[in-house]
């Protein structure tokens, strides 16, 4: 079956004229490897039962001398605090479903012990304390801006922060590519302003199967908010005082190949086939700020060729081989490693004063969750 979906593919694809691409130009692929990474020792916490070793909301904190990590828990509606040095947890708070404080996130940023804030994507942004009381809440759009304003879209690797009592965040609305891709929230006005956009060549196709998604980090050195979005092989810098872009920088590979959007209009046929048109070509993930080294991290992925898409292995029909490209902070490549692709879980990685840490698939123990730390070492 799959097969003969490959060809439907295939018919589909070359019957379209008008194709269209996002392209780099191959002088841009050229660098000198000076970068690479070794990994160095590893980073383990231990879970309690009722705590799944999958969270695709944590985040390090660095608290006087403490490196603690925190995670959400879906099971009990939790965030855990990780003392990474004792492997164990300091801390346990719950987001109450009901009653004065009731709050329906799923996901928090953490500013200290009084600020923690946290959206449910529907009705508020809440500023809740670590008692989980409810200190205040702000709007997550604007009606008077857009007939149909972008919800917040918060998770580890588009996460909130915040810069000027002003809190941003990512914004989105799946399949419409003409809406901003950010937002703040005024935190003594609590007036929204929306800024960002997608690439030009998100407006002239329709990009889904996977290509829609973006994500970002901030660079507090520089002022700096930085995008990666799925289909584009260069990243997008905002200068968040300004909220001007100003400018794109490659951060790709001559491993990976021009993209090519898997339909013209969102009511063309071949829906059920974006997923496989997806998988089948480069695209890019997550974009990290290690301020510790003064570089950037950005996830890289190829395509997945015919046998592994149809292959009865769900892991080899559905992970893409990745590597990890390795820019300074003037956004010029120095380095790309390879990941072995079936080792990690790429959507769970921090930056910490030891590395860049992944999580390891450990699917024989699910009673604890163990990280690579992937230490730079110059070549």
């Amino acid at each position: 079956m799959r097969t003969h979906l490959i060809l439907f593919l295939t018919v589909i694809y070359s019957c379209n004229s008008d194709p269209v691409w996002s392209k780099f130009e191959s002088s841009d692929s050229n660098f000198d490897s000076k970068y690479s990474f070794e990994v160095d020792q590893k980073n383990m916490i231990y879970l309690d039962s009722v705590t799944g070793p999958i969270s695709y909301n944590i985040q390090y904190i660095l608290r006087d001398s403490s490196e603690i990590l925190a995670l959400w828990n879906k099971n009990d509606n939790s965030i855990m605090y990780y003392e990474l040095n004792s492997f164990n947890p300091s801390l346990k708070q719950f987001f109450l479903r009901s009653g004065p404080n009731a709050n329906y996130s799923s996901n928090f940023y953490y500013l200290n012990q009084d600020s923690i804030f946290s959206t449910d994507a529907i009705k508020f942004i809440y500023l809740t304390n670590q008692g989980s009381k409810i200190e205040n809440t702000y709007p997550i759009s604007d009606n008077t801006q857009f007939a149909r304003p972008p919800s917040p879209y918060v998770w580890t690797g588009s996460p909130f922060f915040l810069k000027d009592n002003k809190l941003f965040f990512q914004c989105y609305m799946g399949g419409v590519f003409d809406r901003p891709t950010m937002a703040f929230v005024n935190l003594e006005s609590k007036q929204i302003s929306y800024f960002g956009e997608y690439p030009w060549f998100y407006l002239k196709a329709y990009w889904r199967g996977g290509f829609e998604y973006m994500t970002h980090t901030f660079n507090a050195d520089q002022n700096l908010l930085v995008m990666s979005f799925a289909a584009d092989h260069y990243l997008r810098t905002i200068d968040i005082n300004k909220l001007e872009v100003i400018d794109s920088a490659f951060a790709g590979s001559d491993k990976l190949s021009n993209i090519k959007a898997p339909r013209l209009k969102m009511s063309d046929s071949g829906s059920e086939l974006d997923d496989q048109k997806f998988l089948t070509q480069s695209s890019y993930g997550r974009i990290l700020y290690d301020e510790y080294r003064k570089v950037y991290y950005r996830f890289a992925f190829e395509g997945i060729n015919d046998s592994d898409l149809t292959s009865d292995s769900n892991d080899r029909a559905t992970i893409k081989p990745s590597m990890i490209i390795i820019l300074n902070e003037n956004f010029k490549k120095i380095g790309e490693y390879s990941l072995n692709r079936f080792k990690y879980d790429l959507n769970m990685t921090f930056v910490s004063r030891d590395g860049l840490n992944i999580r390891l698939k450990a699917p024989e123990n699910e009673d604890i969750i163990m990280f690579d730390i992937l230490k730079l070492i110059a070549l």
